[in-house]
This record gives C-alpha cells, structure tokens and sequence, in this order.
C-alpha cells in the first residue's frame, strides 16, 4: 500500500501534468486567436473587455491598453447613436443568457472618428463542462462590400474595376446560378481561368455533402432578399476541395432586373485550426484517446442502447502501478511514451468492443459495450492487465508495469454513467490495497492477482 506521502507525491505530479497540459492547450488557442484575420474581442461575463487580437487594434485604432477593462456596453467605439447604443444593450444581454448572433450588421467608431461598417459574430465561450466562462465578438469590416454593392447598384463597370482588385473571389450571378462575371481571383484560388468558369452553372462544382444547403440559402436570398452567408466545400482546378466562406447579396440592376453579388474567401486554415480545436476538446492531447467529456457522452449513448436492447456493459477504471518511478527513473518524456503505449495496448485489447478514456496522469477509463456477463468482462480486464505487464524498452534494457483495475457493471451495480464511473473508481482502490496488478468487481470481493506473464 502507498504512503500518504507517496500519494501526495503522486496528486502533485498529476496535477503538474494536467497544469502542463492545459498551458498548451491555452498557449494554441492563443496562436489562434492571433492568427484569425478578422478583430477579435474577448470579455468575462459580467461584459469587461479582457482580450482582444492585433486585427482588432489595427481596424479601430486604440491600443489594447486603452480598452481593456472597459465594460462592452460602454465602449469608447460605440457612435453617438442611441438607437445603437440601446442596441447593443440588447444584445449584450442576450449574450449573458447564452445566445449567439451570427452576422449582426451594425456599425463602430475609430480613434479617429470614421465610422466602420461592421458584421460582427458574438457568441458566448464555454468550457468542457458547458458553463459560460466568457464572451467573444468577431468583428469582420464589410465597409468595402456595402461601398462594392452600391457601385454594382450604380455601374457593373465600376464594380469589376474594384472586384479585380481584391482577393477574395467575386462573382455575379443570375437568378437561376449561371455565372455572368468571376474575378480574375478565381484563377489564383481555384485553379479556373474565367473563361472556364463565366457561362456555368455555380452550383456544379459544390461538394455533394453541401449543396442541399447552399441550395437552400441560394432560395432563401431570392425570397426575402435577406443577405446570406455559407460555409461549403468548392472543388478546384486539380480535382481537390477548398472551403469558402460566400456572401450572397440580391443586386437591383439599373433595367429594373436583379442579380446575385457572390462574394467568396478561403477559409481551408480557419477550418483546419477550428478543427484541431475541437479535436482538443474531445480528445486527450498526449494519447489521442476520449478525455472524459467525450466518454461520458460515450458512456451515456451506450446506455441508452443497452436499456432498449435489453443488453449489459462494463466501466473499468485503471491506474497504473506506481508510475511515479517511471518518471523519476527515465524522465518525463519516457514517461509520456509509456503512457501512449499503454493508451494504444489497452485499446487493441479492447478493440472495436470498447473505448479507451485517458482520464488523466497515469489512470484510464475503459468502456466495454455490450459484455455477456460478469465473466466476459474479468477475462477483457485480464487481457489488459496482461497487456500493460509487457515490457516497455528502456535505455539499456526493459521494465514492466501492474496495474490496478476497478469494474462496475450495468445493471448490476447501477443504471447512472456517473455512478458507475465512481463505483468503478472505488472498485480501483480496492485491488490496489490489495496489492495492485488485480481487479476488482464493485460488488464483489478483490480477485487474485494477474498471471504473470
């Protein structure tokens, strides 16, 4: 049995594990907020400015000094306006009651007293457990769009002249899709000359998992004549597919007709970084296993299926046998590896049967689906007890682990994912004061200790 100063020693390397972990974790995401082009505002709940990117003091012109600790609904940006003003109260309290706003249209002041044409995304931040921790605004200047569609409304000739001399891809269409003008920036972001894309039907080159909904946004703008905006996948020239982010605007042409003003851009790194953050969010960051968000949520699916199936499952919950040593030993860097091969062993032992949850430090969760009965799930939890005895390579030589494994089981010990977790948990403790490298059943009396191998 550990000491109680063992145990404390072992509490300290976790927590400075989780602390390590969760530093990188805050040091990506903010590389990204870095990284995104648009102005980005960060603010606690109570609505006082605590963050903001350098996109956002390069559009309005005051330091980050001048703005921070500034509450949101009295931003020295906000025009002399009361109409926006009460707003922008408005929708500040929507966002503390945890609504997001997509696209709001609205307009800011500089420093310098302009006025910037704004469409501004606010949306409430949550952490693992779904509680509201802050608030964010991104803020996207279409100053230069509203000016674009009033030069179309005016005189397409000098529209192109300015749409020539943009990034982002521009595109008028008519009622029914065909492509009547694309910029010259088709060609740098797709791949097509706009002799190959003018004359075409737009819809013909959206992935075939997003064209029911641009389709949709596509009718949608011809009958309200409400603006659109859409995410999708647009294949290019060389058989590949890009994500775009596209503004649809309906145009009143001088003869009385109408068009479609489609304004596009590349979004393929946004996405990429959007999804490596949700990927974090749901999966341990050193073994690439569910962290215990993700497996409760698994937990929870499984037993639903198994009360409409009549059928049982089993929660196994893992520490390995003093682990500290490992880390003292050979480092921590070696002990990161073993604990990612420890990962990858005890899902190949539990195989599409299972799933496998780091829960943190040294101990994992193991979720086995569908068992036959109490017997089915002690000969799994051998195997992976067998599997973490085999020997890891170490400078100069080899060393073995144990491990300690507590089950709990469904129905028998309970029907609630969190009970069960816990049961398991304390089942843990039993087989480790029993001497580790054993399991032990929830409602059952310690078994023997694993063969060796």
């Amino acid at each position: 049995m550990e000491s109680e100063e063992e145990r404390t020693t072992l509490d300290v390397e976790r927590n400075g594990k989780q602390y390590n972990e969760s530093e990188a974790e805050h040091n990506l995401l903010q590389a990204f907020i870095r990284s995104i082009p648009d102005a980005v505002l960060i603010c606690d709940v109570s609505g006082v400015l605590i963050e903001c990117n350098g996109a956002f003091t390069e559009m309005f012109g005051w330091t980050r000094e001048e703005i921070m600790g500034v509450h949101a609904t009295d931003l020295i940006f906000l025009p002399e306006d009361a109409d926006i003003r009460e707003e922008q109260k408005k929708v500040f309290r929507g966002l503390q009651e945890g609504r997001t706003y997509r696209n709001y249209r609205t307009r800011r002041m500089n420093k310098q007293g302009g006025m910037v044409e704004l469409s501004i995304t606010y949306a409430p931040v949550r952490d693992e457990a779904g509680r509201m921790i802050a608030l964010s605004g991104i803020y996207r200047d279409v100053t230069d769009l509203q000016r674009l569609e009033a030069a179309v409304t005016a005189a397409e000739t000098n529209y192109r002249l300015i749409a020539e001399n943009m990034k982002d891809m521009i595109a008028l269409l008519d009622l029914t899709g065909v492509v009547r003008y694309a910029s010259p920036s088709y060609l740098n972001v797709l791949g097509f000359r706009r002799e190959e894309f003018e004359g075409t039907n737009c819809f013909r080159l959206v992935h075939a998992e997003d064209l029911s909904i641009v389709r949709s946004r596509f009718e949608r703008l011809l009958m309200t004549g409400e603006q659109q905006t859409v995410e999708f996948r647009y294949l290019r020239a060389d058989g590949t597919y890009l994500w775009v982010e596209t503004q649809a605007s309906l145009l009143e042409e001088g003869d009385g007709g109408r068009c479609v003003l489609a304004v596009s851009r590349d979004i393929g790194e946004r996405r990429e970084l959007e999804e490596q953050l949700a990927s974090m969010a749901l999966e341990d960051t050193l073994t690439g296993t569910a962290n215990r968000r993700l497996f409760k949520e698994l937990l929870d699916q499984a037993l639903r299926f198994c009360r409409r199936d009549g059928q049982q499952l089993a929660m196994i919950h893992v520490n390995l046998d003093g682990f500290r040593t490992v880390n003292e030993a050979c480092g921590r860097e070696r002990g990161d590896r073993v604990l990612k091969d420890t990962a990858d062993r005890l899902q190949e032992c539990v195989g599409e049967a299972g799933k496998v949850c780091r829960a943190g430090g040294d101990e994992f969760l193991l979720l086995l689906y569908r068992v036959e009965d109490a017997a089915d799930a002690a000969r799994t939890a051998d195997e992976c007890l067998n599997c973490i005895h085999e020997p890891h390579a170490a400078d100069g030589g080899e060393f073995r682990l144990t491990g300690s494994m507590g089950i709990a089981l469904y129905p028998d010990d309970s029907d609630d994912a969190i009970e069960l977790m816990n049961q398991a948990h304390l089942a843990m403790f039993k087989a480790k004061e029993a001497g580790g490298h054993r399991r032990a059943f929830y409602t059952e009396t310690v078994g023997p200790e694993a063969a060796a191998e």
